[in-house]
């Protein structure tokens, strides 16, 4: 009797380790406020899930500053009244 041996299943058992990755930020919202101090936003969604064995994407989903409302050099409260009639 005579046999034939050959290897099988050579193939590496896993896929190469994927690191996540952040895709690019959104533009910043408008200003919370229009008229003074308020708060503005931005967000990234993750572009490149992570593997089993990659590390995940790090870093915040979202962000924030202060900014100012109104148009540059406004005032608040320093405008003249609107009054209606009786």
């Amino acid at each position: 009797v005579k046999e034939q041996v050959q290897p099988c299943n050579t193939a590496r058992c896993q896929k190469a380790c994927v690191d996540g990755a952040w895709d690019d930020w959104t533009q910043w919202t408008d200003c919370s406020a229009t008229c003074g101090q308020g708060v503005r936003w931005r967000r990234r969604d993750v572009a490149v899930q992570a593997s089993d064995c990659g590390a995940p994407a790090t870093g915040p989903a979202q962000d924030s500053e202060i900014c100012e409302g109104g148009t540059s050099g406004e005032i608040c409260g320093d405008r003249d009244c609107k009054l209606s009639d009786w």
